[in-house]
């Protein structure tokens, strides 16, 4: 009986001092820290990517005034323009055969306002010396005035050939700038292009400037 009895105190302290130890090792723990933040109104944004092509409202194609090769842009596809921005810069070519032919009247014109003067020079000192009538000194004077008109004509039209302006710059025909304002939505010639002047026969073959207006 003893026995059982000195187990059974056994026992309860072996169980006081496992509860002890249980005890002491939870408290032990240290505190769990939460981080906390305030709430805050916002916008949701959602956003979706697709694929496709924009279709302007309102197309302008763009023309240039001459024919030559574009030697820069100014623009990109999605630039916002708006009316008389510089778009591109157009480099004139001029054509061999063109440029020949007004050679050939400018030498042409310059022969005749030569024999013009002299008959005018004549005419006029035989109206001097009142050999001739007014009227006769008058038409040499005419035809004189005429011949010199004709040889600015030439050598505008051998300008405008060369050069793209017959006003010694050629900045109002090169410079090809946005009729309306927009966007830029697609540039079908790049650098270095060719293009032909404006006419009813060449829409596709110029710079375009596709705008939203």
């Amino acid at each position: 009986m003893k026995i059982v009895k000195y187990i059974g105190i056994a026992l309860v302290i072996f169980g006081a001092i496992f509860a002890t130890l249980y005890f002491i090792k939870t408290n032990s723990k240290g505190l769990i820290e939460y981080e906390t933040i305030s709430p805050k109104l916002l916008s949701i944004e959602k956003k979706t990517v697709v694929t496709g092509k924009v279709i302007p409202e309102d197309e302008v194609e763009i023309k240039p005034q001459i024919s030559g090769i574009i030697e820069r842009l100014f623009v990109e596809e999605g630039d916002l323009v708006t009316n008389g921005d510089l778009l591109a810069k157009v480099k004139v070519v001029p054509n061999e055969q063109a440029l020949n032919s007004a050679k050939g009247r400018l030498a042409n014109q310059i022969i005749e306002m030569k024999n013009a003067k002299v008959d005018y020079n004549r005419n006029k000192s035989l109206f001097d010396k009142q050999i001739i009538s007014k009227q006769d000194f008058e038409n040499a004077e005419l035809r004189y005035s005429q011949a010199q008109q004709n040889v600015n004509n030439a050598q505008s039209d051998l300008q405008i050939i060369k050069l793209g302006s017959a006003g010694g710059s050629s900045t109002a025909n090169t410079n090809i700038r946005s009729t309306v304002a927009g966007t830029v939505l697609e540039i079908p010639i790049k650098e270095g292009d060719q293009v032909i002047e404006s006419n009813t026969f060449n829409a596709w073959n110029n710079y375009r400037n596709d705008c939203r207006s």
